[in-house]
């Protein structure tokens, strides 16, 4: 016969115990992770019908774009990391004297199911931030197969007009002194765009320090202006940015000042801009889609800066630092030659309708309706 195995009543009870407990401790938040999860799968199944048409191209190695990618990780790493750590500051502040790690345990001892609850948040946030940036820069590869690059012209014709007359770079031009110092300082923060907009994401899922609907409305958000910006719009205008201006339009003169100036501060001061841009006009070249491609209408950088101002608005300390913090990325993106100036006023309206759409969904199919 068979062997037969037995559940002791004692261990089936505790299991069952401690599934009905995460369960109760997951249900607020189940409902917004699910519309997450069903618009993930939207995004991919889209994405993939996208590379059915368009193909998929092939995927060369450069060891710029390595990288780049493996600077992105570490630097979400160390931002999470900070996090966390600031995490205990406040904590420890709370104590009042008190020791700080036997105040931890005690705290998880006392309530063990909040900490698997945010292990498991922290996990979903993790999978599906990966799955969003994967997909979308897989995606926005294929923007120069669908609509070739064209608004390239019209998009430097229209920073005419707003600078009156002037290249936008131009405006500024007291801060590509000869040292370089201010234009090395922008490059440094608009680098640290990738991190903070991942730990954003991350805090957003894990933190209960925000209104729970807020910070889902952030998440979904995000995703709606990665869809709506960064893959609708930046089809419909295909454009390279100022950077790609003479490979693209033919014209060498129109942004030869800027890049001269960028060349001559990064033999002084190394750029991290710099060294991305040449690996991504020759991946475009090769046919090869890998780190996102190159599309400049609208700019995302200031898309997701100004997202997170919008989200974090109600903290008065925060907000004056992130309106600062959207600004110099605004800047930046035509400062650093990756975008024209309409690109990040642009994405403005975008961001408003994405904050707005997320907001409807999440209240109609994940709030709970007051009885």
């Amino acid at each position: 016969m068979p062997e037969t195995h037995t559940i002791e009543p004692e261990k089936f009870a505790s299991e069952q115990g401690f599934l009905a407990q995460m369960q109760h401790k997951l249900k607020p938040d189940w409902p917004f992770v699910r519309v997450m999860l069903l618009a993930i799968l939207a995004l991919y199944i889209s994405g993939q019908i996208l590379f059915m048409v368009v193909g998929k191209g092939g995927h060369a190695p450069s060891v710029d774009l390595d990288w780049y990618a493996e600077t992105v990780i570490l630097r979400v790493i160390m931002f999470l990391f900070g996090f966390w750590i600031f995490r205990l500051v406040q904590f420890n502040r709370k104590l009042k004297g008190g020791s700080l790690f036997p105040a931890l345990m005690s705290a998880a001892k006392a309530n063990p199911f909040d900490i698997y609850r945010r292990f498991v948040l922290a996990g979903f946030a993790i999978a599906l931030f990966s799955a969003k940036m994967g997909i979308f820069m897989s995606m926005k590869a294929a923007i120069p197969d669908i609509i070739p690059f064209y608004f390239d012209t019209f998009a430097r014709k229209i920073d005419y007009v707003i600078f009156f007359g002037h290249d936008p770079w131009r405006a500024l031009s007291f801060l590509y002194t000869s040292d370089g110092g201010a234009i090395k300082f922008i490059d440094f923060f608009y680098m640290k765009w990738a991190p903070i907009v991942a730990g954003v994401w991350f805090y957003c899922f894990t933190s209960d320090g925000m209104e729970r609907l807020r910070r889902y409305q952030y998440c979904l958000a995000s995703l709606i202006l990665f869809v709506l910006g960064g893959l609708i719009v930046a089809t419909l205008l295909s454009s390279a940015g100022p950077v790609y201006y003479a490979y693209f339009t033919g014209d060498q003169q129109a942004y030869a000042g800027l890049l001269s100036e960028l060349s001559r501060i990064n033999e002084t001061k190394p750029l991290s801009t710099l060294r991305l841009q040449g690996p991504l006009l020759e991946l475009y070249q090769a046919g090869e889609r890998r780190v996102g491609g190159i599309s400049a209408m609208p700019s995302m950088h200031c898309g997701s800066s100004f997202l997170i101002l919008v989200a974090f608005w109600q903290n008065k300390k925060l907000r004056i630092f992130l309106a600062g913090y959207a600004a110099l990325i605004y800047v930046g993106s035509f400062l650093l030659a990756w975008h024209y100036a309409i690109d990040g006023l642009v994405v403005i309206p975008l961001v408003w309708i994405s904050w707005t759409l997320a907001g409807w969904i999440l209240r109609r199919y994940a709030q709970p309706t007051p009885a």
